[in-house]
């Protein structure tokens, strides 16, 4: 796979939108998962982010291709296993509010990656050409 214009919007419009959902969030998320965790502050891990970002990428590119059908069932789909993992492994720690919370973000941010991405593409190469 050789990296190209759609290969870049994707990442920086997931980016974009991930962090603009977190941030917005930040209070909540941090009080749930560092209770989950069990930790004071949370840490990101600089590859993990890569890792999974670049996965959540790949998965646009090569499953969902524009389609934001596609892209919500992905993203809810691989959610929900992440929610589903963290659910069986810490119990109560990890609520059902936050796992159902998540899962439907999953859902909504690949279907507005899956709508958007081609949209931009084409909108930048536009204006290049």
């Amino acid at each position: 796979m050789t990296l190209n214009l759609e290969h870049i919007v994707t990442a920086v419009l997931f980016l974009v939108i991930d962090v603009a959902w977190i941030w917005s969030n930040s209070e909540w998320y941090s009080k749930h998962l560092t209770r989950a965790f069990n930790v004071n502050r949370l840490q990101m891990d600089p590859v993990g982010l890569v890792v999974a970002y670049g996965a959540l990428v790949v998965a646009q590119l090569t499953l969902v291709k524009g389609d934001p059908v596609r892209g919500a069932l992905w993203g809810g789909l691989s959610y929900a296993v992440w929610n589903g993992t963290n659910r069986a492994l810490l119990g109560d720690k990890w609520s059902l509010k936050m796992a159902a919370m998540d899962t439907a973000w999953g859902a909504t941010v690949n279907a507005l990656v899956a709508w958007l991405a081609p949209k931009v593409t084409e909108a930048i190469r536009g204006k290049i050409a």
